[in-house]
């Protein structure tokens, strides 16, 4: 949408139209859709995009994107909703070391790990959106390690109550 917004500004200001840098403005941008969208769909969505409510979300978003304490590659979907889907993609409970790497993994790591190259105990090798998350999911993995040796190789889940 991000992209949708900026070939819009750029065609208002190729035709003459003042819009600051890092702004938009939608009451002139209705008039001026990408290429593609059709013009009465496009005046819909600078609609939506020109109130207050969606601009608060706006800044929320461009505040939390700043903010490395809450990168994930999950999307605006929570982490409960994200193990749900997972857990009716695949049949059964999944837990939470599974969703964490899920949502934290770089997109490359995780093909790593499903192509087979690495695993989600190659704790050298994995690599997640921030330090942090790195840190997070290999600190509850060796806890989990510490607490039940011989069941390392099961999902969390099957551990117990953990």
């Amino acid at each position: 949408m991000r992209n949708l917004r900026q070939k819009s500004k750029k065609k208002a200001t190729d035709k003459g139209h003042k819009i600051p840098a890092g702004k938009y403005n939608f009451t002139v941008q209705r008039r001026f859709p990408p290429d593609g969208i059709p013009l009465e769909k496009w005046e819909r969505m600078c609609s939506f995009w020109n109130t207050e409510e969606w601009h608060k979300k706006s800044e929320a978003g461009k505040s939390n994107r700043k903010n490395d304490l809450c990168i994930h590659t999950g999307g605006s979907i929570g982490f409960d909703e994200h193990r749900a889907n997972m857990e009716n993609k695949e049949g059964k409970k999944v837990g939470y070391k599974k969703v964490f790497f899920q949502t934290h993994a770089t997109k490359q790591c995780k093909k790593r790990v499903q192509d087979g190259e690495i695993n989600e105990n190659d704790f050298k090798n994995l690599e997640f959106v921030t330090k942090r998350a790195k840190n997070s999911y290999v600190a509850y993995t060796q806890q989990l390690e510490k607490m039940y040796p011989e069941e390392t190789k099961c999902d969390d889940l099957a551990i117990g109550r953990v």
